[in-house]
């Protein structure tokens, strides 16, 4: 008798070979094939269960830093002279920049000062003067404050001495008399030296000047402090004043007449007549002359060269003429005059 088919065959018909591999039912099959499914879901779940991979997005860019705040600084120059000054620039980062040349640069008074679009001042006139550079909407200034340049100044020095001995020569007024510094002046020491002092550059004139000696005059160019040395001439010695001529109007009233030996002198000369020791008229050798003077008291003489009579004192009363005698002859007469006689060579 068949029995129905439950997994296993229960008997085996006589004669039936036994297959070499192990028989399974059906429902181990399914039950193998059932945890294979589940093994495999577990697995496809376990790989379900994990995030998708996805690319990381970029960090954003940091924001672009912008000015806050602007500096200049230095120094202010002098009238007339130049400097450079430098704007800097502070940014949101707290970041620098020199931005001297990209800025915009004013001056609040350019009767004081000009600033050139590179931040160069130039100094125009003493006084305050604000600069401000702006860079990106921000400013930012500095006061300035400009004054006149000091003079450079420097000194004359020397020794003045005497042109006759050698001599120190104290107490000699030394004086700028023209060109640059002009009535600056000095006095020598007690040892004959003198400093002038606060002299600008330039060319003048100093002048030496004493009583007794010639007034000395030196041109100097001054760049430096300069030396130089007088050497003072003495004054000449003036001749005694001489006395006032004498007057040679005598008046009227009286004469005095002058006559010659014509026939014995040849003086060779005119002789010049003379009142008073002054000269009143001249004649010939051979000739005669009157002058008219008033009445009173003369002294007379006649000279022919530097030959003269021996002064005579006369006196003539009104209306009369008094007369000299002159001869050429050798004699020992003092109104004669040594004359070469016609005789001789």
């Amino acid at each position: 008798m068949e029995t129905a088919d439950r997994g296993l065959t229960a008997h085996e018909a006589p004669g039936t070979r036994r297959s070499a591999l192990p028989t399974i039912n059906s429902g181990r099959w399914i039950v193998a094939i059932g945890v294979a499914a589940l093994m495999a879901v577990a697995a496809w779940a376990c790989g379900s269960s994990q995030s998708p991979t996805t690319a990381t997005p970029a960090a954003p860019a940091p924001p672009t830093p912008t000015v806050t705040s602007m500096s200049v600084t230095g120094a202010a120059p002098i009238v007339g002279a130049t400097s450079q000054l430098t704007a800097t620039a502070t940014f949101s980062n707290s970041s620098t920049q020199n931005v001297t040349t990209q800025a915009a640069w004013q001056s609040s008074d350019q009767s004081i000062a000009t600033v050139s679009s590179g931040g160069l001042v130039t100094g125009k006139s003493a006084g305050g003067v604000d600069i401000t550079a702006t860079f990106q909407a921000v400013s930012g200034s500095t006061h300035l404050t400009l004054s006149q340049p000091v003079p450079v100044t420097f000194s004359i020095n020397g020794t003045v001495t005497d042109g006759t001995s050698g001599g120190i020569l104290p107490n000699i007024n030394i004086q700028v008399s023209s060109g640059a510094n002009a009535g600056k002046s000095a006095r020598t020491d007690s040892t004959g030296q003198y400093t002038i002092t606060g002299v600008s550059a330039g060319t003048m004139t100093l002048t030496a000047s004493a009583v007794s000696y010639q007034t000395t005059d030196k041109t100097v160019t001054v760049t430096s402090s300069t030396r130089v040395d007088f050497v003072l001439p003495r004054t000449p010695s003036q001749p005694p004043p001489q006395p006032p001529a004498p007057s040679c109007s005598f008046g009227n009233g009286a004469f005095i007449k002058w006559t010659t030996d014509s026939t014995t002198c040849n003086c060779g000369s005119t002789i010049s007549l003379q009142i008073n020791g002054c000269t009143a008229t001249s004649m010939s050798c051979t000739g005669s002359a009157t002058v008219s003077v008033a009445p009173g008291s003369y002294s007379i003489r006649a000279c022919a060269g530097s030959i003269c009579t021996t002064p005579q004192t006369i006196s003539i009363a009104a209306n009369q003429t008094y007369e000299s005698a002159l001869s050429c002859k050798s004699s020992s007469s003092s109104n004669l005059l040594r004359c070469t006689p016609r005789d001789e060579p």
